[in-house]
């Protein structure tokens, strides 16, 4: 970033007069802003820019912000389901699972794709995570490499044993592993454990498709998974053959086992347990350990504890995301199908298993993320229905079923969080991890926010100046960014401020975590004439969100627009419309992944 230019912009106002929008010694770029506003634990975090002019070296302070406060929001009407952060003083870095060990309620076990399994007390209180085991799990940044998942043995804490499944990469290679720890000494952070028993091997191609759930199912077995390789459209051409371990969920018998021989058994109800235990690479016979396959990256699955029905979400290509319902010995289809289309492959021997539901590459949708059946006591409409989620919309749906053999999907809620995992606690209840926050959400019965806090009219905005709300007030840090986005030919004017006292935290993660209150600003100006204001703030509770205002024709007033608005603009030399999004649509950019606030990182 770099500073913004010290100029006025000339725009129409009232009465055919001009008014300047200036930006002063306080707009300042994101580059100063990370003194202002960054959290470096130094008395120095109130300096806003310095400047060095041979030995002297001039700093400006960070100005004070009083007023522009995101505010909280009411409640206006009770809604079905909502998240509720549970814990949320803490923060995990990139979690990937969240488990509670059997006959455990009072702790959760968050794996954090680097390495580490964090111990958090379940409770709202909870003020940090310890970190109870670290390994070298082999993360490679923006891949989907390192610590995947975790699950305790069944019989926790008699046997202090547990199980994770990673894909480590090194130079320039990766090797998915199924792995049994056993702790020898758990009085200690983090604890100690003995040499690692590496059950599974499987050598990759690539760093992604490598599936990486386990859990143990009702049986007592262990089951875990694998995708197809890697790449795009099944290029390895692992997805169909059976004589090694892609694209299959597979179901070994690991406890009360010796290591290294024979490290696991294979049960009997396997679709092709006869056949010798299978290595890292191609195998001469089918693979004993399979027990469904024809999966693209089954990233995430679990068993309904009434039925015993194993529900696996399996992550699409292009077009399609699919939840299925896995038997022993079914043929999920990949790459012939995906979902209920045609897949990049032909000639898949049949049968193949259609899922029981699919959707589309729609708005953000892209990425499923697999849940569980509900079989809590606390939100009673949603008793043995499927909750499950998509990764990049951060949508959740239920599939309930229908009376006819199938199933029909509702939406649920719709929020702005990476849900990289869902989790479930002893007692049935769902949950969620957040994998850019780094927050474990739970799924309650919910209320609907009140947004009538939020004036009608910008001048009652309390972060504008109420005799000139084109101009933030002094509290806020205008700012300009390196390669400002496209804006159908829009000049624009931003601004940030964040509460007094609080800082934005830089090491969250790749993108910045800003601190509730904080509000961001924008102006719209097409030649030379305002056409909108528009605000996204984090309100006190964690959730952000976007309200847009429309100027009038001569620039006089600006009004809230809330569910969006096509106008077509008089003054441009060219015809044109502008586009107002509504206070919904403000979130399909502004999501997650992104940072929140674009350009601001």
């Amino acid at each position: 970033m770099v500073p913004a230019p010290m100029t006025s912009r000339h725009i129409a106002h009232s009465g055919g007069q001009k008014y300047s929008l200036r930006v002063t010694a306080t707009a300042l770029a994101i580059s100063t802003l990370l003194a202002a506003c960054l959290d470096s634990g130094s008395s120095q975090r109130n300096i806003a820019s310095c400047e060095q002019a041979g030995s002297a070296r001039t700093c400006v302070e960070r100005p004070a912000n009083p007023f522009c406060v995101a505010p909280s929001l009411g409640v206006s009407s009770i809604i079905d389901y909502q998240l509720q952060r549970v814990i949320p003083q803490v923060a995990f870095s990139r979690p990937v699972k969240a488990v509670q060990a059997p006959n455990e309620p009072g702790y959760w076990y968050v794996a954090q794709q680097s390495g580490q399994v964090m111990r958090v007390a379940n409770s709202s209180q909870a003020g940090s995570a310890e970190t109870y085991f670290s390994f070298d799990a082999g993360y490679s940044p923006r891949t989907e490499t390192g610590l995947l998942g975790i699950a305790f043995s069944p019989q926790w804490p008699t046997s202090k044993t547990f199980y994770i499944a990673y894909a480590k990469h090194t130079a320039g290679n990766t090797q998915s592993r199924v792995s049994r720890i056993r702790v020898l000494d758990d009085s200690v952070r983090p604890v100690v454990a003995s040499a690692e028993e590496v059950l599974l091997r499987l050598d990759q191609p690539a760093s992604n498709h490598n599936g990486g759930d386990i859990l143990f199912g009702p049986d007592g077995y262990l089951y875990t998974s694998f995708g197809d390789g890697g790449g795009a459209n099944d290029v390895f051409v692992k997805s169909q053959i059976t004589t090694h371990l892609f694209s299959a969920l597979l179901r070994i018998d690991v406890e009360n086992v010796d290591y290294p021989d024979p490290g696991y058994l294979i049960p009997g109800s396997n679709p092709f347990f006869d056949n010798p235990a299978c290595g890292p690479a191609s195998n001469a016979l089918d693979c004993p350990e399979i027990f469904a396959h024809g999966f693209r990256n089954p990233w995430r699955f679990s068993i309904d504890h009434a039925t015993q029905r194993i529900w696996l979400a399996d992550v699409g290509q292009n077009a399609r995301e699919e939840i299925n319902i896995v038997e022993s010995g079914g043929n999920y289809g990949w790459a012939c199908r995906e979902g209920t289309i045609q897949g990049p492959r032909n000639n898949c021997p049949a049968p193949l298993v259609e899922p029981v539901h699919d959707y589309a590459h729609a708005g953000n949708n892209g990425s499923v993320t697999g849940g569980f059946v509900y079989r809590g006591s606390e939100i009673g409409p949603l008793q043995g229905q499927y909750v499950f989620g998509d990764y990049l919309s951060g949508q959740i749906w239920t599939l309930a079923a229908d009376g006819n053999g199938g199933y029909t999907s509702k939406q649920i809620i719709d929020s702005s969080l990476l849900i990289s995992s869902f989790a479930e606690d002893l007692q049935g209840e769902i949950y969620l991890t957040d994998y850019i926050g780094g927050g474990l959400y739970k799924i309650v019965r919910g209320a609907a926010a009140d947004t009538s806090v939020i004036p009608q009219n910008l001048s009652q905005n309390s972060c504008v100046e109420s005799a000139n709300p084109a101009q933030a007030i002094q509290g806020m840090i205008a700012y300009r960014p390196n390669a400002p986005f496209w804006s159908d030919g829009a000049d624009k004017s931003r601004w940030i401020a964040i509460p007094d006292g609080s800082f934005i935290d830089p090491a969250a993660s790749n993108t910045w975590r800003f601190p509730p209150g904080t509000v961001a600003m924008k102006n719209f100006v097409i030649e030379d004439k305002l056409i909108e204001t528009r605000f996204f703030m984090r309100h006190p509770n964690g959730d952000w969100a976007g309200y847009s205002y429309e100027w009038n024709e001569d620039a006089s007033m600006a009004t809230r627009v809330t569910q969006g608005k096509l106008r077509p603009l008089t003054h441009t030399t060219l015809p044109q419309q502008w586009v107002y999004p509504s206070e919904d649509d403000c979130l399909a950019c502004h999501t997650a992944a992104a940072g929140h606030l674009l350009g601001l990182n």
